[in-house]
């Protein structure tokens, strides 16, 4: 007998999306393809992370489960420019305002010592997921004695930084160089960590001091992260600190 014919894997275009956004019940998968030329595909995949592609136009290569309700895709290009349309981010609570790649996810933290950071991730992750993925930081420390970002981080003149380990001298693996960053052109300092795996911004303003960073883990999209974190880092402008609460006025007592 003749084998059987290999399934040859079919061509799909469409918009990645979840079947609870579109309020569709009862469905055989939690993602979907919308098309323009047939009924909404189920969608399901052994490989490919689809929370990364939510909102993205993609071209998909599958084929159709035993029942033909679900279409298995086995690989998954983008199609969609992530980063040429822009939201605007505005933090009154860090006095920051910065345009980001529209698709993308941008939250603003706040733990219970009161620290704030903004932390922005190309597609919708838990937080417990965030070493799993690139992750763009801001955040602000503070800076009562008003240092320069070279003082605050303890650089030399010529932006080197060393510790003492018994009795040698060696230099930390973080490379530190002189920047300008923001619209204004702000002195700032860039650190770069781990060959490239991580880079760092540091800028003062006021009491304060903000620390721009972008860690990769080596996507595929790497590039294109990094890319759009210069951007934030080269484009963001201070907007006015949002104004502390006061304590209510107490009571009078009595006359």
């Amino acid at each position: 007998l003749a084998p059987p014919a290999e399934v040859q894997l079919e061509r799909k275009i469409g918009v990645v999306n979840t079947s609870d956004t579109l309020n569709i019940l009862a469905t055989p998968s939690k993602f979907v393809l919308i098309t323009e030329n047939e009924p909404t595909l189920f969608i399901d995949s052994a490989s490919v992370n689809f929370r990364k592609y939510k909102g993205r136009k993609v071209e998909a290569e599958g084929k159709w489960n035993d029942g033909k309700t679900v279409f298995l895709i086995e690989n998954l290009t983008s199609l969609t420019q992530d980063a040429s349309s822009k939201t605007l981010f505005q933090s009154p609570r860090l006095g920051l305002k910065f345009q980001y790649p529209s698709l993308w996810i941008a939250q603003e933290q706040q733990n219970v010592l009161g620290i704030t950071k903004i932390v922005i991730t190309p597609y919708e992750v838990e937080e417990d997921e965030l070493d799993e993925v690139d992750v763009i930081t801001l955040e602000r420390s503070e800076n009562n004695r008003r240092l320069t970002a070279r003082e605050w981080l303890g650089l030399d003149e010529q932006y080197r930084a060393l510790k003492t380990q018994g009795s040698s001298t060696i230099a930390l693996e973080t490379v530190y160089q002189q920047s300008r960053i923001g619209t204004l052109q702000l002195d700032a300092v860039k650190a770069t960590i781990d060959n490239g795996s991580e880079i760092k911004f540091y800028v003062p303003r006021d009491t304060f001091l903000y620390i721009f960073s972008h860690t990769t883990i080596g996507d595929s999209e790497k590039d294109q992260y990094r890319n759009a974190f210069y951007d934030i880092v080269m484009g963001f402008e201070s907007i006015p600190f949002a104004p502390t609460p006061s304590a209510p006025p107490s009571a009078s007592a009595p006359s």
